[in-house]
């Protein structure tokens, strides 16, 4: 009866060590990843009208810098809801919010698909917009929550990964649907799935571990929003934390300005290929960013490094930047330099543990937030700048209610990414080294 009690026991010390095992090492990661899918879709319907450039500028008869400004909509909501985003998820946690956010996408992309203004686009892609921004703050908020700190930048690696894995896929496939079935069914099918990750998130998220299980981190003391606004103010008037925002902004328009709306139909112009050839060639550059940001931010936490591989990116996206556009190249050489292009670009996810390495605990959410306010506030400026420019060259030509924009007009008009690059440059000489160290 004792060796049959010892058993049991040993048995029971067995399934309680397999469910702490379980929720120690696993369940943490089961809540990043239902954030990171998010993270994910939202990536999807924010690049969707790079591959229906041409069928919406001949659907509502508008040029390059009016698409632009509609397509930008999105930003004009995302940007400056990331500083409220930030102080909400610090205050309610990611769940609800999350769940929230992704039923604003999926209204906006029905109003996309049903449209029939060139107007009601910037509108839906406002609702797109609103609940895209809870996505990437939201799942660092749950990597802050869930993860070890050491785990941060991996974290905000993957996730950026994840992202464009999305939109790689977004790339290919809605390329595909919007030649078989047209653009408005394609994007009605994105938001059916966005319903579906909705009910799914709101069954398994959970917002922080259970105090029960033994999990990595306490709960942070309860905060109001008084107290949410004055650390707020003393945050906002850190100079770095503003430099490095705008260097994230600027560092991300490889992808705002290039990857996700005009390298598309650039390529296809210059290089004289089908729509779903285009978009494969841009889908190279996801792949470089999916696999360059998780190592991105695995590497910087080994060698405890943030402001070296930023000041490296800008300086070799700059010269990547120069010779995809100004140099004919052949179509193997393309996929290589946009792989690379996209690789070296990802390392500016590390601007996000920078913010939250200048940051206490209890903002980690807010500074997240309102570095990836700046950020976007530089796609929110580009997209629509690089329309105005491609217009400003433009000699009126149009082929099916189509404008036909010249090669010299698209480098004309991506000469601004570049340069940018360099700005960047500039700016990090100002930036502080943080050594992967906490704030605390």
């Amino acid at each position: 009866m004792i060796q049959e009690s010892n058993q049991q026991g040993v048995s029971d010390n067995q399934k309680g060590s397999s469910v702490v095992s379980f929720s120690v090492k696993i369940l943490p990661w089961v809540m990043f990843a239902l954030g990171a899918l998010y993270y994910c879709y939202e990536y999807l319907l924010r690049i969707s009208p790079s591959v229906m450039t041409g069928r919406l500028m001949a659907d509502f008869s508008i040029e390059a810098g009016a698409l632009g400004n509609f397509i930008a909509y999105y930003y004009y909501i995302y940007t400056p809801m990331q500083l409220p985003v930030g102080v909400l998820m610090d205050r309610y946690g990611p769940r609800r919010l999350l769940v929230f956010a992704c039923l604003f996408c999926v209204l906006g992309a029905f109003w996309f698909g049903s449209t029939e203004t060139a107007q009601a686009i910037g509108y839906s892609r406002l609702l797109m917009g609103f609940g895209s921004a809870f996505a990437f703050v939201g799942v660092l908020k749950i990597a802050s929550l869930w993860l070890p700190e050491n785990h941060f930048a991996l974290a905000s690696g993957l996730a950026y990964m994840l992202g464009t894995i999305g939109a790689m896929v977004g790339d290919d496939v809605m390329s595909t649907l919007v030649g078989h079935v047209g653009w408005r069914s394609t994007i009605n099918y994105a938001a059916v799935a966005g319903i579906i990750l909705s009910i799914i998130i709101l069954v398994v998220l959970r917002d922080r571990p259970a105090p029960n299980r033994q999990i990595l981190k306490p709960a942070l003391p309860e905060t109001t929003f008084k107290m949410l606004g004055i650390e707020l103010l003393q945050l906002i008037k850190n100079p770095l934390i503003w430099i490095n925002g705008l260097v994230g902004g600027l560092l991300y328009l490889p992808v705002s300005a290039f990857a996700e709306l005009w390298g598309l139909p650039f390529i296809q112009n210059t290089y004289h290929i089908s729509r779903e050839s285009a978009a494969h060639v841009i889908s190279i550059m996801f792949l470089g960013i999916a696999i360059g940001a998780p190592f991105a931010g695995w590497l910087s936490d080994k060698i405890r490094r943030r402001c070296l591989p930023i000041i490296i990116s800008a300086i070799i996206c700059a010269v990547l930047a120069l010779v995809i556009v100004f140099v004919p190249i052949p179509r193997t050489a393309l996929y290589v330099l946009l792989f690379f292009f996209g690789m070296v670009s990802s390392v500016q996810i590390l601007v996000f543990p920078i913010a939250r390495e200048l940051s206490p605990d209890n903002l980690a959410g807010t500074a997240v937030a309102f570095t990836n306010m700046l950020t976007m506030f530089c796609g929110m400026i580009f997209q629509p700048l690089i329309g105005r420019l491609l217009d400003l060259n433009w000699d009126g030509f149009k082929v099916n209610n189509i404008p036909v924009y010249t090669v010299t007009d698209y480098r004309y008009a991506l000469f601004s990414i570049p340069i940018a690059m360099f700005v960047a440059l500039i700016l990090m000489i100002f930036m502080k080294e943080t050594h992967a160290e906490v704030k605390g």
